[in-house]
């Protein structure tokens, strides 16, 4: 999926705002985080709901009142950035000095999990998969968008005919059925023989399947990635592969976290 992006954004076809670059940051967003496509996109568009349109976060009682009607999905202040000595960074001098930003700490406003509204702060790493990172490219991408709207969910790309999209479930799968038939031209491979299965939520099996060969309990994976204890289990008990050693090493030097980190 990098090679992918880089590619892309290479070669100019979708210039600095198509499909790919765009998934491919969420990408590492949500294989950090186990974010559901519903948090960065549209998981299932209600009938005659327009493309460029987005999923409200419902008029609960556990929703603050100054949250309820506002976007369910990631929007521009659900991300602050911090320097080494862990001082908040303003905006514009992150997205000016991006170097300067060692960690982003990320707010999950509503995602189904037992805590709404809650934060984890992720520790910048020299690897291209990279959570601190990816942030910093989808709020510099949302800010150089002339066409920008305030309170707009971060999920979009341009399309090649100029058109916005929201980040659906179907991008995501197609994304990844083609990341997985570059990576494994042998079309008798495994994961190439399962490509179609691939779709959104195995994100988050990912992450939830390399914390565990990483050794972290699975009360710590549940925290991170905002799940019950028993839908972790679950998950790694059905998982029928494990993950090769190349990806394992990959993520598993990328994966810090600093949930302790008070602000």
């Amino acid at each position: 999926m990098a090679h992918m992006a880089t590619s892309y954004r290479a070669n100019g076809k979708y210039g600095n705002y198509g499909r790919d670059p765009v998934l491919w940051d969420f990408a590492c967003l949500a294989c950090y985080t186990g974010s559901r496509v519903g948090e960065y996109g549209i998981s299932r568009r209600p009938r005659g709901m327009p493309m460029d349109g987005f999923i409200p976060i419902p008029d609960n009682d556990d929703v603050p009142p100054e949250w309820r009607g506002r976007p369910m999905a990631f929007i521009a202040e659900d991300f602050t950035f911090y320097d080494a000595r862990r001082r908040r960074l303003r905006l514009h001098k992150a997205l000016r000095s991006p170097r300067k930003v060692a960690f982003v700490r990320i707010r999950f406003r509503y995602d189904k999990s037992p805590v709404n509204f809650a934060f984890r702060t992720f520790a910048r790493v020299n690897s291209f998969f990279c959570v601190t990172s990816a942030c910093l490219s989808i709020v510099e991408r949302h800010f150089n968008d002339p066409r920008r709207r305030p309170d707009e969910p971060l999920g979009f790309f341009l399309g090649e005919n100029g058109r916005r999209y929201a980040i659906s479930s179907q991008h995501i799968s197609d994304y990844l059925a083609q990341a997985c038939e570059i990576t494994h031209p042998d079309a008798r491979h495994y994961l190439r023989e399962h490509c179609d299965l691939l779709m959104s939520h195995s994100f988050r099996v990912t992450a939830a399947v390399i914390l565990f060969n990483a050794g972290v309990p699975i009360d710590d994976i549940a925290y991170r990635l905002r799940w019950h204890s028993d839908s972790v289990k679950k998950y790694l008990r059905d998982c029928a592969r494990t993950i090769n050693d190349l990806s394992l090493r990959v993520m598993e030097g990328a994966y810090q976290t600093v949930d302790s980190f008070e602000t």
